[in-house]
């Protein structure tokens, strides 16, 4: 099926170097020339979910234990695709059973010019979703006379992948080797942010040294500037 903008595409990529590239080596069937798949139906519904992990840290001085960031795990999408033979909702000139091989081969073929199997764009109208497969489930839902399948329905789950840059980028946003600025609350003092920043609650005379204060104990709406580890 041609690219087209208001169908759900799914677009295989490898590895060149350190960047994403469009990756093509998976050929036939339903499969287009720069390796990709435009669905005929679209699902009905897309899931989206994510989890937030964090650990408890008992902060002396504190009534209740302050949860940490520890990490995002990847998140997570999943929806349903109907591939049909009867004809009556498109022109099927490949079959189920061909449509599925297809499918299964462009998500999770393994290629041997890049030793891996393919990382996938997902790809709908603003949704875009950089991901790898992790599960697929067939059901084949219709036969016609002599047991061939003529419709299935394929529930695929997805989780979202960052390359090895773009997820540095992300972690030096909390590095004790970048200069922070933070804000005073309730609940959340110089203790707290050393802890979050440096790993340390005890670097919070250093830090209050740093910024002037003649006390470590700060009022609320205060800025604090957390300096480079090394500076302090």
């Amino acid at each position: 099926m041609a690219d087209t903008p208001n169908k759900l595409k799914i677009q295989r990529k490898a590895y060149v170097g350190a960047t994403l590239k469009k990756d093509n080596t998976m050929t036939g069937g339903t499969i287009q020339s720069d390796g990709s798949i435009t669905v005929a139906i679209n699902p009905a519904n897309l899931s989206y979910s994510v989890n937030v992990k964090y650990d408890e840290v008992e902060i002396p001085g504190s009534t209740h234990p302050v949860a940490r960031f520890k990490n995002i795990q990847p998140e997570s999408v999943s929806f349903d695709l109907i591939f049909d033979g009867t004809n009556m909702i498109y022109q099927n000139d490949e079959g189920v059973l061909e449509e599925i091989e297809a499918f299964k081969k462009l998500t999770y073929g393994y290629s041997g010019t890049h030793h891996d199997i393919g990382y996938l764009e997902i790809s709908w109208g603003s949704f875009i979703f950089e991901c790898r497969l992790t599960s697929l489930s067939v059901k084949y839902t219709l036969f016609d006379e002599k047991g061939n399948p003529i419709r299935a329905t394929a529930s695929c789950q997805f989780r979202s992948h960052t390359s090895p840059d773009e997820e540095t980028k992300k972690q030096k946003q909390s590095s004790p080797d970048l200069t922070h600025v933070k804000v005073v609350k309730a609940g959340y003092g110089l203790r707290h942010m050393c802890y979050e920043i440096y790993g340390d609650t005890k670097l919070d005379v250093a830090v209050a040294k740093f910024n002037g204060f003649t006390t470590r104990y700060v009022s609320e709406g205060t800025e604090v500037i957390l300096p480079p580890l090394q500076s302090i």
